[in-house]
């Protein structure tokens, strides 16, 4: 009988699992279509390149701009977030999702160039406008489609005014997104 594994340790191999592998990652963007998230949960909403992938911006008129991409991303953590926080057992994961956030910023900010001297100060900017989504988006996930569309609006689409099937679309992933996360119970 194998040991059991500290708590930190448990979290690491499933936020590891949930990423998948580097080869993995480079999948097409989520497919929310099957019920009760039979492909695996929480792994097809976390894909590392979703936020990449032009349905967001061909199709659903996201800028594709490092805020639209930053929109993106925490559009996607929110939907993780928001099935971990009823699990006491997905708290460590949404630990460790929180601080590999965290350590993307600075990486990526690095990456633009960005002075080493103000990375930190970057990055605090960017987290406190990521908490503050992420507590919009729950308010708006559990309020209705109209906050929702409100919140999107307001958050993804900050710099443009997309079409109304635009953001249909968007609302549509987002609930199906969601839905199929809480099947994963």
């Amino acid at each position: 009988m194998k040991p059991a594994r500290p708590p930190g340790e448990r979290a690491a191999t499933k936020w590891n699992a949930i990423r998948g592998s580097r080869n993995d990652r480079a999948g097409l963007a989520p497919d929310i279509s099957t019920p009760s998230g039979e492909d695996g949960g929480a792994a097809i909403v976390c894909r590392r390149r979703g936020a990449g992938e032009p349905i967001f911006y061909a199709d659903w008129g996201v800028p594709d701009t490092p805020t639209g991409r930053f929109d993106l991303i925490v559009l996607h953590v929110f939907l993780v977030m928001h099935r971990l926080k009823e699990d006491v057992a997905g708290r460590p994961l949404a630990q460790a999702l929180c601080d590999a956030v965290v350590e993307d910023m600075d990486r990526n900010l690095r990456e633009m160039g960005v002075g080493d001297l103000s990375v930190g100060k970057k990055v605090k900017r960017l987290m406190e406008g990521f908490y503050g989504r992420l507590g919009a988006y729950e308010e708006a996930l559990q309020t209705g489609d109209e906050m929702l569309i409100s919140v999107l609006k307001r958050n993804l689409y900050a710099a443009t005014v997309p079409a109304d099937p635009q953001v249909d679309a968007v609302l549509r992933y987002v609930r199906r997104a969601a839905e199929a996360l809480d099947g994963d119970r």
